[in-house]
């Protein structure tokens, strides 16, 4: 008798309180097939835009671009530490002095932490946005101008020369890498190749 009452109560509890193993198990898998493929669904409907952009960037970025045309700038002489410096009147600083061979040209550079003081020979003179003095000998200009660093660079170059601006920009950018590079002054080097933008 209390064997029949416990079968029927568990008879009962089955199924008035929860699903037979069966059904939990049948609606568990459609439940995890829905999640699955809502990710999926996810997952595609994120990667459209991505492909859209690809498609649209793909002539630009994809596309190999053709280096652009410098020309090198080599130094043939230097970097030489010199007592006195050209073009200005009998003096004994100290500075570093080195020549570059551009195409059939030189260009003659010093680098001084001298102050320096310029006569009416000089006159203001702009590369760029770079302010300086210019003067002139022979055929020739000499540039000369401060940088942030509190030192001075002079730059002797053909008066014809009308790839000097690009070259001080590169020139400036890749010394200031070296200079900073040296522990004292005489670990200075010029670089050995300026690339200049034709």
């Amino acid at each position: 008798m209390d064997g029949k009452k416990v079968k029927t109560c568990e008879s009962a509890c089955n199924h008035g309180n929860s699903p037979p193993p069966h059904t939990g198990t049948r609606r568990y898998r459609e439940r995890r097939r829905k999640l699955l493929f809502l990710s999926l669904l996810f997952a595609v409907a994120s990667l459209i835009p991505l492909s859209a952009q690809s498609a649209r960037g793909g002539g630009r970025s994809g596309a190999v671009q053709p280096p652009a045309a410098t020309s090198r700038a080599v130094l043939v002489r230097g970097t030489i530490p010199v007592s006195g410096l050209d073009f200005f009147p009998t003096n004994a600083l100290p500075a570093y002095e080195g020549e570059y061979r551009f195409r059939n040209d030189s260009i003659r550079i010093w680098f001084t932490r001298e102050v320096l003081f310029f006569s009416s020979e000089w006159a203001p003179r702009r590369y760029g946005e770079l302010p300086g003095f210019e003067s002139t000998s022979g055929s020739r200009r000499i540039f000369a101008f401060r940088e942030a660093g509190g030192y001075y660079l002079i730059i002797d170059f053909p008066e014809n020369a009308a790839w000097i601006s690009s070259f001080i920009t590169v020139f400036r950018a890749r010394f200031d890498f070296f200079l900073q590079s040296a522990k004292s002054d005489a670990e200075i080097s010029f670089p050995a190749i300026i690339e200049v933008p034709s």
